[in-house]
């Protein structure tokens, strides 16, 4: 996969982690489907992260890359820490404060990766 794929495709899924993070806030019952997909998305994203760290010519810093995979990790680890707790619960409820972190996250995980996208566009 190219540099400039890669980026695209980061900003693409920070706009899918913005899109989900509002789609919780709305109404994460009616829109369940759509964010299970997000998420999905966003597990294969940290495959292809991971799989662009080990190229040995990247062109952007590598940054972008581990701050997704690390994103994703905590997220999952946060993920685990709520079933536990909610275990009795029949629908676990996931803090708002949680749900606006992965929506920031996306934002400036997008505007991140259009930066190096428009800088390496531009030098390149």
């Amino acid at each position: 996969m190219s540099e400039q794929w890669y980026l695209w495709g980061c900003i693409v899924m920070g706009m899918i982690q913005v899109l989900g993070a509002l789609l919780w806030l709305v109404g994460a019952e009616r829109f369940r489907r759509i964010i299970l997909v997000g998420s999905l998305f966003e597990y294969g994203w940290a495959g292809v992260s991971y799989w662009m760290t080990r190229e040995p010519t990247v062109l952007f810093p590598l940054e972008l890359p581990v701050a997704f995979i690390a994103y994703t990790l905590a997220f999952m680890a946060a993920g685990v820490v709520l079933a536990i707790q909610s275990r009795d619960e029949d629908e676990p409820q996931i803090p708002a404060h949680i749900i606006w972190a992965g929506g920031l996250f996306g934002v400036g995980f997008a505007s991140m990766a259009g930066y190096y996208a428009f800088t390496m566009s531009v030098a390149g």
